[in-house]
């Protein structure tokens, strides 16, 4: 495989000290044209899933630690080998050839990451034969190798590693190119909108030039949520990336929501579109569980490697695990549970939830989340009605809930 990290330490780190001549920075002045709207235009080149998008830049953001890198990874080998394992199914784009610039993880650090991921996706000899051909790196940990440099004249794009690139792409004629992490590829104030602009202004004439992805890793700020406000530095980066997908754990609310025990939480990350949806319901986001593969690489001296590979999760069903003869039992129970039976409140001493769970035969309070969402369930669906009834002895009125007499219960069907 070629390497193209050879001599790029040596060849790079020497910063310029003279600012760049009128020659050097001169770009044509772009065409002022009308726009033929009866003309239907070709569609978006989206390469993979609709992230990672021909002539454009997109990144993926996260808190430090949350698996940004092991689901890009999972992705990279995906496209090497033209198909998508986090979803089991073919790209339409075919194999596609990426360029990896890891500025942050050494070459064995990459190494035991892409091993753990053939093992968790048992790939084949002629699929490892074929990554091998498709996927390439660059490693440079001593922050030498920068598209963008600044010296006492100002921010400037590096043509040596602007040309680098250009001239490899071309040669090797990629499709993909991943930075991970962007910080590390530039010199630029993170937090000045101008100078992110430039970042980002040189990334897209690479992507335009050589009609390629460019897809970027990079941190949210500490304590920040998963919306896309939440990414470090300035606003110019989230508002000039074509897409944007955000990473954040499952947490301690989710995972009692979702019936998962809260040590384990931490192994389920959830994905988001960061640009168009923040906050979306927990049963709306996409998931992944990080499953710890064992390399069988011990020694006498070292214990054997275990990396987190990246997975498909899809969050249980409400109702897995429960026939519909149970649920229709249940229905059939609350028709005939009186009044104070069956309240809405959940803080009830007589809340309908005791009931449903011991028809169920599940715990009620490790499932009350669980219980609530069946009931607005049955809500949103017509199944139960939301009323009240008068305690004359308290002199108050409760909200209830009631089988609504007008549904058929012959027309459930209990996937």
């Amino acid at each position: 495989m070629d390497n193209p990290q050879e001599n790029t330490v040596t060849q790079f780190k020497k910063a310029t000290k003279q600012p760049p001549t009128s020659e050097e920075g001169a770009r044509s002045l772009p065409a002022i044209v009308c726009t033929d709207i009866d003309k239907t235009p070709d569609p978006r080149r989206f390469i993979y899933e609709r992230l990672y998008i021909r002539g454009n830049v997109t990144g993926t953001a996260a808190t430090g630690g949350t698996g940004k890198t092991s689901i890009v990874d999972v992705e990279t080998i995906g496209m090497a080998l033209g198909r998508n394992l986090l979803a089991n199914e073919q790209l339409r784009a075919g194999q596609l050839k990426v360029l990896v610039l890891s500025l942050e993880d050494p070459q064995d650090e990459y190494q035991r990451r892409t091993n753990a991921i053939k093992r968790c996706y048992m790939l084949k000899p002629e699929e490892v034969e074929l990554i091998q051909q498709n996927l390439f790196q660059l490693f440079d940990r001593n922050g030498s190798f920068k598209l963008l440099y600044r010296n006492e004249y100002g921010l400037f794009v590096s043509q040596e590693v602007f040309e680098y690139l250009d001239g490899f792409i071309k040669q090797k004629a990629i499709d993909v190119v991943v930075i991970d992490p962007l910080i590390s590829f530039h010199q630029a104030d993170e937090n000045n909108n101008i100078e992110m602009q430039q970042v980002l202004g040189a990334l897209r004439e690479l992507a335009d030039r050589n009609n390629i992805s460019i897809h970027y890793l990079h941190h949210n700020r500490k304590g920040g949520d998963s919306g896309a406000d939440s990414m470090r530095g300035a606003v110019a980066l989230r508002d000039g990336s074509r897409a944007l997908r955000m990473l954040a754990r499952m947490t301690e609310a989710e995972a009692q929501e979702l019936n998962i025990p809260s040590d384990e939480a931490g192994f389920y990350i959830a994905m988001i579109n960061g640009k168009s949806n923040f906050a979306p319901a927990t049963n709306q986001k996409r998931w992944f569980k990080m499953e710890g593969i064992n390399l069988d690489n011990e020694t006498e001296d070292y214990l054997a490697d275990v990396v987190g590979v990246a997975t498909p999760w899809t969050p249980p069903s409400l109702f897995d695990g429960f026939t519909t003869e149970q649920i229709k039992a249940v229905w059939n129970g609350i028709k005939h549970l009186d009044e104070d039976e069956r309240r809405f409140d959940v803080r009830a001493k007589n809340w309908v939830g005791h009931f449903i769970a011991e028809k169920l035969g599940i715990d009620v309070q490790s499932n009350k989340p669980r219980i609530r969402q069946m009931i607005h369930s049955w809500m949103d669906s017509g199944v139960l009605l939301k009323g009240s009834y008068h305690d004359s002895r308290q002199a108050k009125d409760f909200a209830t809930v009631f089988f609504n007499e007008d549904h058929d219960l012959t027309e459930y069907q209990h996937s």
